[in-house]
């Protein structure tokens, strides 16, 4: 084994990881890995600390992981190590293990499939049980298993997983997540982890799927159920419970009022153990959580359930997916959905509903105020057309009565309570009468239709894939968020010709996405719902015929608006706009319902981040004033988003959150706007924990920008994306403030160090991101609404965009339009515009009253040659002259936002193949970028770039100081 120094502030840094692993496969006689190489050296080059050791599947070895252990031992700031299929074997773990004794901030470490069995199991324990920063542990897809001669005479004591159980029952352990799936826990080991954990209190999460969990060994479960407080989730998906083994599980689970989750997926539960389950539900208090999918629950496991459901008060999810309901089963549960006002997510996928199912369901959701998701699907094979049509509207009548719900929970729609039901045929939700649900039953059981046989599709061997728990909420393509949203704006009274507007004007279809190494991106502000209804002039979509008496008009001015900026409507287009055109990253603004987009895009293929982080609260909740002893303001803001760990940072306190709780939603649930980055969540994934470079004002307003970087999984090409929402003005002051901002220092919190208090460090500023890449040549994006075009009448006084294309090396996807300095280039006779709206006598802001503001303010940077040749698969928009595109204002049912999305492909273009030779397979890229003619447009510029960049240097300080004379920069601020 190596031996290992005490780490040292030297040994620590970056290039001193470097060195210390190079050195270490020296001794070992060995190559370095590469991706292990590329890492550190990564870090070295930028001279950042890595803070999260990504290596799934590197091919580390069992020799490689003692040079990696000699970089675990010296390193202080990982906080996150995933080292999952890469053949440790026993010694490779333990020289890991024995590389984090002591660390100071490592608290998630993924050791899973790496053929590690109970004697290289040994040294996690011992790392377990000394009580460090660990807290979250996987070592799934490991062989924990026993000689079966052994096993029979040996104790539970000398068992594989003995070592974890005494380690688990130490009281310095502080774990709280534990993955065992897949790693071959027997009889004898499920003891000695069930011993370990009667008397562990810090565990909360355990992870056992597919490990042959029998209903002998049942008794187990229900002994640690029985005898542990601490846990409040237990996951046996894939195991041999059957209907015995529920049974046993129910017993002990009456006797416990802890556990919030329990996930039973696939265990070959019958009728019997699900109505076991179902009959301790009814009492049960703490139980959140409940998924019985891939089970034969059948129609009396409903009935059963259904009777629980009446009575629990507690249950908010229920995952039955490929559970055999049926038709009769799925009326069932419709008796029950109408009398349970808790019950919040419902999986019915995968059951051949089919008609009279469907039916049910969507009948009971008129009485059903509480449902925010119910995801159904339909069943074709052998079924005639118009029973698959019934089935697709029923389905559609189903997620759009969700949707309502939802609006309705959050107090954002501003339409009459009942009007989107009322649109689905049907009464008023809040005043359920004879006509509801019951009634539908009776005449659906007169009707006597036949039982459905479960299709291939439904039962078969694919149902394996369905995910748990709703990991797929619908609507999950274009065609879906286009149904929901008309439907939606028919409940409004639209007209069916301004329904059917092409989505966001576009002439022609969306292009389909490009193949790598070319990469889509979406730059989107989405309009604030807070600010949505701030009196903006749209086009009339009304279909009732206008009255001719003036106060009419006015009312129907407000109606229309309300129609035009509804946020059900809207985030179904919005929706729809992302599954049509499929970027790979969607850069957004001003975005006021985060934990809606977080599900909603989901559906679509997209994450933000935070994977395992609890469900999305408003960080305002989470700031709350603090003792003088207690970080300052900005640091606290910056905990709470790096706590949740989503790509996201919203202004607090903002503008938006103000204005809804003037127009009377709760401060609590009401969310201020902020930025945000997704991404395919099955093509790229996050190389690094997100960075929140933060600032604050005198106010104590907190805001930050965000620096994601990324990696492309099909061939780990790296990605970097900004994003940043500089403040609002046309003034000259305003945009001086903005080319502060541009500037501006800003605070990150260091690593976390055990037992001390998080210290603030400084960040670099947007400018400074755009700099760090060109000098790393790390492909990088900056998307942001500058609220600053790039031809500004005032630009030889410096601007947004002469500031940002004046880093060499920085290039826009605009600047076919305008050259270095902001000077139109004369490419086209109309120049493109990102938003193109004016505010009426109904806006809150007297200021802006009768503006037209149709400006190009929305921008892409990126940093050449590792990204080039923009190709713009939207638009881009532009307008003849003012009448044309006062004719066309935003927001629209077309465009749900008063800004247009900038839409752009570009060439990702590896930092080892800049400067190759242009070829089919690299896109066509050639030495030296995008050619001489570039070049010379450049040369041309550079002139004009300087005398912005000394005319921003000279006079800075003094347009601010004008603008705050002249009251300026409060309107700025705003």
């Amino acid at each position: 084994h190596m031996s290992q120094a005490e780490p040292s502030q030297e040994d620590s840094s970056p290039a001193g990881l470097l060195a210390a692993y190079d050195a270490a496969h020296d001794e070992l006689g060995s190559p370095p890995q590469s991706r292990v190489r590329a890492a550190l050296e990564g870090a070295a080059q930028r001279g950042t600390p890595l803070t999260h050791l990504a290596l799934r599947s590197a091919g580390v070895g069992s020799q490689g992981a003692q040079a990696v252990a000699e970089v675990l031992s010296r390193d202080t700031n990982l906080t996150q190590v995933s080292l999952e299929d890469n053949a440790l074997g026993d010694d490779g773990a333990a020289a890991i293990a024995r590389g984090l004794n002591g660390h100071p901030s490592v608290f998630r470490l993924n050791i899973g499939y790496n053929e590690i069995t109970g004697r290289g199991l040994r040294g996690v324990a011992e790392l377990v049980a000394a009580g460090g920063p660990l807290l979250c542990l996987d070592l799934s897809g490991n062989n924990f298993y026993q000689n079966v001669a052994v096993a029979m005479v040996a104790p539970a004591g000398m068992s594989p997983l003995a070592p974890l159980g005494r380690a688990l029952a130490s009281a310095e352990c502080r774990l709280q997540l534990l993955l065992l799936d897949q790693a071959d826990v027997d009889a004898k080991s499920l003891a000695a982890l069930v011993d370990g954990l009667l008397r562990n209190t810090s565990l909360v999460n355990l992870r056992l799927g597919e490990n042959n969990i029998d209903a002998r060994s049942a008794s187990l479960i229900g002994k640690l159920l029985r005898g542990n407080t601490a846990l409040t989730s237990l996951d046996l998906r894939d195991n041999k419970l059957a209907d015995a083994g529920a049974a046993t599980l129910a017993a002990a689970l009456a006797a416990n009022s802890s556990l919030k989750c329990l996930v039973l997926w696939s265990n070959g539960i019958a009728e019997q153990g699900a109505a076991a389950v179902a009959s301790v539900l009814s009492e049960q208090p703490s139980l959140r959580i409940l998924d019985l999918g891939g089970n034969a629950v059948g129609v009396s496991g409903v009935e059963a359930l259904k009777a629980a459901l009446l009575r629990n008060r507690s249950l908010h999810t229920l995952g039955l997916a490929n559970a055999q309901l049926g038709h009769e089963g799925g009326i069932a549960l419709a008796g029950a959905i109408e009398g349970n006002a808790h019950l919040t997510r419902l999986d019915l996928r995968r059951n051949s509903l089919h008609v009279a199912g469907l039916m049910a369901l969507r009948l009971a959701m008129k009485t059903n105020s509480a449902l925010l998701e119910v995801a159904v699907d339909t069943a074709f094979v052998g079924e005639a057309t118009e029973d698959r049509e019934l089935e697709q509207s029923f389905a559609a009548e189903i997620k759009a009565a969700c949707a309502a719900n939802k609006d309705r929970t959050h107090n954002e729609a501003s339409a009459v309570p009942g009007e989107a039901a009322a649109a689905l045929g049907g009464t008023d939700p809040s005043r359920p009468d004879s006509s509801g649900g019951s009634r539908a039953l009776d005449l659906l059981a007169r009707k006597g239709l036949p039982a459905a046989e479960p299709t291939a599709e439904a039962g078969g061997a694919e149902s394996g894939a369905v995910s748990h728990p709703f990991s797929q909420p619908f609507p999950a393509t274009a065609a879906e968020c286009r149904a929901l949203g008309r439907a939606r704006l028919q409940a409004l009274g639209v007209a069916e010709a301004a329904i059917d507007v092409p989505l966001l004007g576009a002439a022609a279809p969306p292009p389909p996405p490009p193949p790598p190494p070319r990469v889509r991106v979406m730059q989107w502000n989405l309009l604030a719902r807070g600010m949505a209804s701030d009196g903006f002039e749209v086009e009339d979509v009304l279909a009732e015929p206008p009255a001719d008496d003036e106060s009419a008009a006015v009312a129907r001015a407000a109606r229309n608006l309300s129609a035009v900026v509804d946020p059900l409507a809207r985030w179904a287009r919005v929706r729809e706009a992302v599954a049509a055109y499929s970027p790979d990253l969607i850069a957004v603004q001003e975005l006021d319902w985060l934990s809606e987009a977080i599900g909603g895009l989901a559906a679509l293929g997209y994450e933000c981040g935070g994977s395992g982080a609890p469900p999305y609260a408003p960080p305002h909740t989470q700031l709350k004033p603090t003792p003088a002893d207690e970080p300052p303001p900005l640091a606290s803001y910056l905990a709470v988003l790096e706590a949740s760990g989503r790509a996201f940072a919203p202004k607090v306190p903002s503008v938006c959150r103000q204005l809804k709780v003037a127009a009377g939603e709760a401060s609590d649930a009401a969310c201020d706007d902020g930025i945000c980055l997704f991404w395919k969540s099955g093509a790229w994934e996050a190389a690094a924990p997100v960075e929140y470079c933060g600032s604050s004002n005198a106010a104590g307003r907190c805001r930050a920008h965000l620096r994601v970087r990324l990696r492309r999984i099909a061939d780990g090409a790296p990605l970097t994306a900004v994003v940043a929402h500089l403040g609002s003005g046309s003034s000259a002051g305003a945009e001086a403030l903005r080319l502060a901002e541009l500037e501006a220092p800003t605070t990150l919190l260091a690593p976390h160090v055990l037992g001390e208090p998080r210290r603030e460090v400084a960040g670099p500023s947007l400018l400074g991101c755009m700099r760090e890449a060109v000098a790393a040549n790390e492909p990088t994006l900056l998307c942001l609404d500058a609220n600053s075009e790039p031809d500004r009448a005032d630009r030889a006084a410096g601007s947004v965009w002469a500031a940002v294309r004046g880093v060499e090396g920085v290039r826009s996807v605009w600047e076919e339009w305008f050259d270095s300095s902001g000077a139109p280039t004369g490419a086209a006779a109309a120049q493109p515009v990102s938003t193109n709206k004016r505010r009426g006598q109904l806006s809150r802001q007297p200021a802006k009253v009768d503006e037209h503001a149709c400006r190009l303010i929305d921008h892409v940077f990126y940093t050449a040659p590792t990204l080039a040749l923009p190709e713009h698969a939207f638009g881009p928009v532009a307008f003849a002259d003012e009448a044309a595109a006062l004719a066309a204002p935003l927001p629209s049912l077309a465009v749900p936002s008063d800004h247009y999305p900038v839409v752009v492909d570009l060439l990702l273009q590896p930092a080892a193949e800049v400067g190759a030779e242009a070829t089919p397979e690299n896109g066509g890229l050639a030495s030296g970028g995008e050619g001489a003619a570039a070049e010379e447009e450049e040369a041309a510029a550079a002139a004009a770039t300087a005398s912005a960049e000394a005319a921003e240097a000279a006079g800075i300080e003094a347009a601010a100081a004008a603008a705050v004379a002249a009251g300026a920069a409060t309107a700025a601020g705003a």
